[in-house]
C-alpha cells in the first residue's frame, strides 16, 4: 500500500510535464483588415495621457498646449486663437459694464459679451483636454432624434427660494413637417394653481448634410397663470438657434456639437381683481418688461444610444433664479437615452441659486 501511494505521488514527476498545446497564431494585419479592422489614418494623431495632463493643467492658461505636444500644431493654433478671442470678449464686457453701470443697453451688451467670452474660454480649453486625451478619432454618432413627431410626458421638481411651487407635470409635443416645426408645451404645478402654456413655431432655413446640423428661426408664445397670487404673465420672444459639428474646425472633435440660441423677448403682466383668481386671457397688461435670452452648449454621445448636453443659459423666464443673486446665469445638464426606436428616457437638471430636475419619457408618433 505504501508503495502504491508513493507511485501515485511521484508518478507525474517521473513521467514529466504534459506537452504544451500550441495556441493559435495572432492574425496578420492583412487578415485583420479583411475582417473589418481599420488602421488609424496617417493624418489622425493618437491621444496620450501626458498630452491630456498638459492640457488639463498648464493648458488652462495656454489653450492648445495638449494638441501642440501631441503634434497637432494646426489645431493648437486654432484653440489658442479662440482663447485670445474669449479674453477680448471678457475685456469688452468689463468695459461695457463699467461705462453703463450694468444697466441699459450697455448692461445687456456686457451680459452678452460675458456669456460669449466664458463659453468660448471654457469650450476651447475643454476641446484641448478632450482631443489631447483621445486623439483625432471621432466620437460616437449623435443618437438624438431629428425627424418625426414626438410626445413627451415628464415629472419636474423645482427648488425656488422665492416660491413654494415644487411638483410639476409636463406635457409636450414636437411636431415636424419638412422645414417647419411646432412645439406646444403644458406645465401644471401639482395643485394646479400655477399653469404654464407655451408654443414655439418656426422653420429651419439651413440644414447640413448631417441632419443634426441646422439653423432655426422661431417665435415663442407663453402664458403663465399664478392663481395663488392673482396674476398672469403673457410673453412673446423671437429667437435664432443653431447646432453645428465642431469637427468642421477641429478634426479630433467630430460629432461634438456646439448649439445655442439668441433671443429677444417681451413679458407683460396682468392682474386679477381678487388674489385667488387669474385675469382673462386678453386683459390689459399693467406692466411690461424686455429681456435677452442667451444659451450656448455642447452635446455629444456617451455611447451609441445616450446623448449628453451641457449648456450655459441666461433666461429670466425660467422658474429657477440664476447664480450670483440675479446677475449670473444658469447651467443645464441634459441626458437622453434612446431606449428603443420609439421610446426615449430623458433627464434635465437646471442649476442656479435654486435647481430643477426633470425626468420623463418621449414617445415617437
Amino acid at each position: 500500500m505504501r508503495g502504491l501511494l508513493t507511485l501515485l505521488l511521484l508518478g507525474p514527476g517521473l513521467v514529466g510535464p504534459a506537452a504544451a498545446q500550441p495556441g493559435a497564431p495572432p492574425p496578420t494585419v492583412a487578415e485583420a483588415q479583411a475582417d473589418g479592422f481599420q488602421l488609424r489614418p496617417p493624418d489622425q494623431g493618437a491621444g496620450s495621457l501626458l498630452a491630456g495632463g498638459l492640457a488639463l493643467g498648464p493648458g488652462l492658461v495656454l489653450h492648445g498646449l495638449g494638441h501642440y505636444y501631441a503634434g497637432d500644431h494646426a489645431t493648437a493654433k486654432v484653440l489658442f486663437a479662440a482663447e485670445l478671442v474669449s479674453v477680448g470678449l471678457l475685456t469688452g464686457a468689463l468695459l461695457a459694464n463699467n461705462l453703463g453701470d450694468g444697466r441699459g443697453e450697455l448692461g445687456g451688451l456686457s451680459r452678452g459679451l460675458t456669456h460669449a467670452g466664458v463659453v468660448l474660454f471654457a469650450g476651447s480649453w475643454g476641446a484641448d483636454v478632450l482631443g489631447a486625451f483621445k486623439g483625432s478619432t471621432a466620437l460616437e454618432l449623435d443618437s438624438s432624434r431629428v425627424r418625426g413627431n414626438r410626445f413627451g410626458l415628464a415629472y419636474r421638481y423645482t427648488d425656488d427660494p422665492v416660491t413654494d411651487f415644487r411638483h410639476h407635470l409636463v406635457f409636450r409635443l414636437d411636431l415636424n413637417a419638412g422645414w417647419f416645426f411646432l412645439r406646444p408645451l403644458v406645465d401644471l404645478e401639482g395643485s394646479a394653481r400655477l399653469r404654464q402654456l407655451q408654443a414655439e413655431i418656426g422653420a429651419r432655413p439651413l440644414r447640413g448634410d448631417d441632419p443634426h446640423e441646422r439653423l432655426e428661426l422661431g417665435v415663442r408664445l407663453r402664458r403663465v397663470e399664478n392663481q395663488s397670487h392673482g396674476f398672469s404673465t403673457v410673453g412673446l420672444m423671437g429667437y435664432s438657434g443653431y447646432k453645428v459639428d465642431l469637427g468642421r474646425l477641429v478634426e479630433g472633435l467630430r460629432h461634438l456639437y456646439a448649439f445655442g440660441r439668441v433671443g429677444y423677448g417681451w413679458d407683460g403682466y396682468q392682474f386679477a381683481a381678487t388674489p385667488d383668481s387669474v385675469p382673462a386671457l386678453f386683459s390689459d397688461t399693467a406692466l411690461g418688461d424686455t429681456y435677452l435670452l442667451l444659451e450656448t452648449g455642447l452635446g455629444f454621445n456617451l455611447g451609441q444610444r445616450t446623448h449628453l448636453t451641457l449648456s450655459a443659459l441666461s433666461d429670466p423666464t425660467k422658474d429657477v433664479p440664476p447664480f450670483a443673486g440675479g446677475t449670473g446665469g444658469l447651467v443645464e445638464l441634459g441626458l437622453v437615452h434612446r431606449q428603443s426606436d420609439s421610446l426615449d428616457i430623458e433627464f434635465l437638471g437646471t442649476m442656479g441659486d435654486g435647481f430643477a430636475l426633470l425626468l420623463g419619457l418621449g414617445y415617437g408618433l
